[in-house]
């Protein structure tokens, strides 16, 4: 089975903790990629950004696992001028995903009653004078330094459960079986195993003790909870007139 999954450090914790022969057929890609690459049909199973499923609604998702998040631990966070009066422009950077493109609009909307520019960037960053919206590892390089808020806290706080970022999918209902088949007790396996993963991911020691402390903020198996929070976040898009309402997610 030929997996895809984005360049992040919370898809490379899953793949330390998943069988050899999943790990080695497991290839990694910018996020933004990863559907596109699924529906040509290049790989078997995805871990795609939840809100690809707006276009992308045919895919079976399973029901068993994702990657969600509602604590202070996040693919993405949002980096503030200090003491400014008000946030006119955020630019995003990184590894960037229809996620973040649309929920940043509804979440300075729906909790900081703002409506600011957002763009993308790939310039010389600069915190003294933009605000920006980075994702995946760039923050690791800024995340202790700049204290950087959660994107998914703040968007959890907006839904009341956690924020499904990434969902594994495929085409095939079959493959989603085949999977799920394979994946036990995914939690309690990356944190036995935490210690050991973070070794291997050549991580500062500030970034180390940040996720071994907000780890349980985490979410690799998919209960009640992730499912419904998932359907809010669809919900919430389709409130804010973003994308067509999706009638059903095809979990498997």
């Amino acid at each position: 089975m030929k997996i895809i999954i984005p360049q992040n450090i919370f898809a490379s914790i899953f793949a330390f903790v998943v069988s050899k022969e999943l790990h080695a057929n497991i290839e990694v890609k910018p996020a933004s990629m990863i559907t596109s690459e699924l529906e040509s049909g290049s790989y078997d199973l995805a871990l795609i950004p939840s809100l690809d499923l707006l276009k992308h609604n045919d895919l079976f998702v399973s029901s068993k696992t994702a990657i969600s998040f509602d604590g202070p631990i996040s693919n993405s966070y949002l980096y503030f001028i200090p003491e400014q009066a008000n946030v006119e422009s955020v630019l995003l950077r990184g590894d960037v995903s229809i996620n973040e493109i649309v929920l940043s609009k509804i979440l300075f909307s729906e909790s900081y009653k703002i409506n600011p520019e957002i763009k993308l960037d790939s310039g010389e960053i600069d915190f003294e004078n933009n605000n920006y919206l980075i994702s995946g590892n760039e923050n690791l390089e800024h995340l202790i330094k700049r204290n950087g808020v959660s994107f998914s806290e703040s968007l959890a706080e907006i839904i009341n459960y956690p924020y499904s970022n990434f969902i594994f999918a495929a085409k095939d209902q079959n493959k989603i079986t085949e999977f799920n088949s394979l994946i036990s007790n995914i939690d309690e396996n990356i944190d036995d195993k935490l210690d050991t993963i973070v070794s291997q991911l050549s991580l500062k020691s500030e970034i180390v003790s940040f996720l071994k402390n907000n780890i349980n903020s985490v979410y690799y198996e998919m209960t009640e909870n992730e499912i419904t929070g998932l359907h809010e976040t669809m919900r919430l898009v389709f409130y804010h007139g973003i994308g067509e309402e999706i009638k059903e997610i095809r979990f498997v």
